[in-house]
C-alpha cells in the first residue's frame, strides 16, 4: 500500500509539472472575474442584453421619480472642465450657429450653446446606455430633430473596450437614437444590443427631403424614408465609414466601405436611390485602413476622399495615405497627393473637409493637420492642440469657423480669408531659416514692387539681393549678385504677410529668369515650405512662375545651404501699372 501511495504521489507531481510546462494557466484574477460575472449572469451563464436594457430603463425611471419626489436631492458637476477626450464627430445646428453638438468615444453626446467655448459643454442624457457617438445628423428644416449613431467600431470582426490589441479599441453601439424635441427625450429607432457587436459610423440626411435618411454601419448601409423612424438595409458591404449625397440629384449616393482588411473595401455609387451599386474606379485598392469622403458644398461635382493605408508603428515605411479627388461627382477618381498624413492611424483617425465657398481650399488630417489652397496638390501643416484627428467640419452658418474632433477633445479654428496682390504661395508656420534663395521667370514684362514675407513677429531688418538668371551654381558667389534693397519692418507674425515695398521696382523682361536672395538679421526667422527638388516649379500664374530654391543658415553668402526649400509668401508685381490679385488663400488659427 505504501508503495502504491508513493507511486501516485510521484506521478501526480510529474503530471502537474508537465501541465505547467505545456500550457499557460490563466491568472487568479481571470477566475475571480469569471466568478464575479457568473454570479450576476445566473442562471443564463451570460448577461442578457435585452434584460439588461429593460432593467437599465426601469432603474433610470425610478431614479427620475425619486428625484422628482425629493427636490432637495440635487447634483452638480464637480469637473474637471478643462480636459476633453477622444471626440468622433461635431455638428452645428443649421438654424443656430451658436449651438454645437459633439459625439465622444466613451462619454456619449454633448452640447454647447456658445459655439464650443471652454466651460460651455453639457452632457445630454439620452435615457439609454450610450457610450460612443460616431455621427450626429440634424434636420436642416427643423433643428429639434436630431439623429445619432452609436458605437465606435474599427474592425468588422470585433471592437472591444480595454483590450490590449490596439486595433480593436472602441465600443459597440446600441443602434440609432432619434429626438424630436431638441435632445430632451430620445427613442431608439434601430434597435441593437451590445452583444450584436455592431456600430453606426455615419448618418446623412437627404438635403432636399429630410424624411430620407441614410446610415452607414459596420454591417452595411441602411436607408429610412420616414425620417429615421424605421430602417431597411440597402447594401451589405461591411464597414461603411462615410456617405455623400448629391444635392442636385439625391438618388445619387456614394458610400465608403472597409477597414482593417474587411472584404469589399472601396467606394461605391448608386444612381437609383440604393437599388443598385457599382464600385467606382481610381480609389487605391486594396488598402488596410478606412476611407472618408467630403463633397465640395459649392460644387457637387468635386469630391475628395481621404484613404488610409497604414497600421504599423514598428515599420512606418509600409504605411500610406492617399488624398483622392473626383471632378465628375464620384464616377472616377485620381490621387492628387500621396503625402502620408494619416501614417499608422490610417485605420483609426483621419478626415478631409472642403471650404463651403471654395472647392480648392481643403483641410485634411491624420496624426497632424494640413491645409491646401490648390485642390490638394500642396499640403501645408497648420497649428493644432492635439494629435490624432477623427473629424473636421465647418460651422454650417459661419464659414470663418472650423471644428476638429481629435483625441484631446474639440479644437475650434478661426478661418481668415486672404487675396494677395501679385502671386501668393502656401503659408507655413513650422519651418524657419535665416534666408532663402529662389528663382522666378516672367511670362510677360512685369515690374516687381515688393514682397509679402512670412516672418516671426517683431522688429526686423530685411536684405534683398537679385541676379539675372538662376541662383543654382551661384549660391556662394557674392560677386554675381546685385544688392536691391534693405528696410526695417515690424512683422505681423507667421501665417500672414508682412508687406515690404521696394525703393525702386525691379523690371523683369518676358521669358527671362531672375533669382532672389532674401534674408534678415534675426535667425531663424524666415518661414519656408519643405520642397521636393530645387529648381522645380512651385507656383505660377499667367505672368510669373516661382521655383523651389534653397535655404541659408545666415544672411551671408558663405553660410550653410539647405536644399529643396520653397518660398512662403507673396511677390507683389504689376503689368503695365496694373496689379493682379492672387487666388484666395486661408489662414487657420486654433483655440480650444
Amino acid at each position: 500500500l505504501l508503495f502504491i501511495l508513493i507511486c501516485l504521489l510521484l506521478f501526480g507531481c510529474d503530471y502537474r509539472k508537465d501541465l505547467e510546462n505545456s500550457e499557460i494557466l490563466p491568472s487568479e484574477a481571470f477566475f475571480a472575474i469569471n466568478n464575479w460575472s457568473a454570479q450576476r449572469a445566473y442562471p443564463y451563464g451570460y448577461v442578457n442584453d435585452k434584460k439588461f436594457l429593460d432593467e437599465f430603463i426601469k432603474v433610470k425611471n425610478s431614479i427620475q421619480s425619486a428625484r422628482l419626489s425629493s427636490p432637495n436631492n440635487t447634483w452638480e458637476t464637480m469637473g474637471p472642465h478643462n480636459r476633453g477626450g477622444r471626440t468622433l464627430c461635431v455638428a452645428t445646428n443649421p438654424q443656430n450657429s451658436n449651438t454645437i453638438f459633439a459625439g465622444s468615444a466613451s462619454g456619449g453626446l454633448w452640447r454647447s450653446y456658445k459655439k464650443g467655448d471652454p466651460y460651455s459643454w453639457e452632457r445630454i442624457v439620452t435615457g439609454y446606455p450610450v457610450s460612443g457617438v460616431n455621427s450626429i445628423a440634424i434636420s436642416p428644416t427643423d433643428s429639434n430633430i436630431i439623429i445619432i449613431g452609436t458605437g465606435e467600431v474599427y474592425s468588422y470582426q470585433g471592437s472591444n473596450i480595454g483590450i490590449s490589441v490596439r486595433t480593436n479599441r472602441g465600443s459597440f453601439g446600441i443602434g440609432i437614437l432619434k429626438s424630436t424635441d431638441g435632445g430632451n427625450t430620445w427613442t431608439k429607432t434601430l434597435n441593437w444590443q451590445y452583444s450584436e457587436q455592431h456600430g453606426v459610423q455615419i448618418i446623412k440626411l437627404n438635403p432636399l427631403n429630410p424624411n430620407t435618411v441614410w446610415a452607414g454601419t459596420s454591417i452595411g448601409t441602411y436607408k429610412s424614408t420616414d425620417g429615421g423612424d424605421s430602417w431597411n438595409i440597402v447594401d451589405s458591404t461591411f464597414m461603411v465609414t462615410d456617405i455623400e449625397i448629391n444635392p442636385l440629384d439625391t438618388n445619387k449616393v456614394l458610400i465608403a466601405c472597409g477597414n482593417l482588411n474587411s472584404p469589399g473595401n472601396g467606394v461605391y455609387k448608386t444612381n437609383d436611390g440604393g437599388n443598385t451599386w457599382q464600385q467606382v474606379n481610381g480609389i487605391p485598392n486594396p488598402v488596410i485602413g478606412k476611407i472618408h469622403l467630403c463633397q465640395a458644398p459649392s460644387n457637387s461635382n468635386i469630391i475628395y476622399a481621404s484613404v488610409g493605408d497604414g497600421l504599423s508603428t514598428a515599420n512606418q515605411s509600409t504605411n500610406n495615405t492617399y488624398l483622392c479627388k473626383s471632378t465628375d461627382a464620384g464616377d472616377s477618381w485620381t490621387v492628387v497627393n500621396n503625402f502620408d498624413y494619416a501614417k499608422y492611424q490610417g485605420w483609426f483617425s483621419h478626415d478631409v473637409a472642403v471650404h463651403p465657398q471654395n472647392p480648392d481650399a481643403i483641410i485634411c488630417a491624420g496624426v497632424n493637420i494640413y491645409q491646401s489652397d490648390d485642390g490638394g496638390q500642396t499640403l501645408t501643416a497648420i497649428g493644432q492642440d492635439h494629435g490624432d484627428h477623427h473629424y473636421i467640419s465647418y460651422n454650417n452658418n459661419d464659414v470663418n469657423q472650423l471644428y476638429n474632433g481629435n483625441d484631446g477633445g474639440i479644437c475650434k479654428y478661426s478661418v481668415t480669408e486672404f487675396s494677395h496682390p501679385g502671386i501668393s504661395t502656401s503659408w507655413n508656420t513650422a519651418n524657419m531659416s535665416a534666408g532663402i534663395m529662389f528663382d522666378v521667370s516672367a511670362a510677360n514684362n512685369i515690374n516687381i514692387t515688393g514682397f509679402g514675407l512670412n516672418l516671426n513677429s517683431g522688429q526686423k531688418t530685411i536684405y534683398i539681393y537679385y541676379k539675372n538668371g538662376t541662383h543654382i551654381g551661384f549660391e556662394n558667389d557674392s560677386l554675381a549678385w546685385t544688392f536691391l534693397d534693405s528696410m526695417s519692418v515690424t512683422s505681423n507674425g507667421t501665417g500672414v504677410p508682412t508687406y515690404i515695398n521696394l525703393s525702386s521696382a525691379l523690371s523683369c523682361t518676358q521669358s527671362q529668369t531672375y533669382s532672389f536672395f532674401i534674408s534678415n538679421n534675426d535667425w531663424p526667422d524666415f518661414n519656408y515650405i519643405a520642397g521636393n527638388a530645387t529648381g522645380s516649379l512651385q507656383a505660377s500664374d499667367p505672368n510669373i512662375s516661382i521655383y523651389e530654391g534653397v535655404g541659408r543658415r545666415a544672411k551671408y553668402f558663405n553660410s550653410q545651404i539647405f536644399q529643396n526649400r520653397k518660398f512662403s509668401g507673396v511677390i507683389v508685381y504689376n503689368v503695365g501699372g496694373v496689379t493682379p490679385y492672387s487666388d484666395t488663400t486661408y489662414n487657420y488659427t486654433y483655440y480650444n
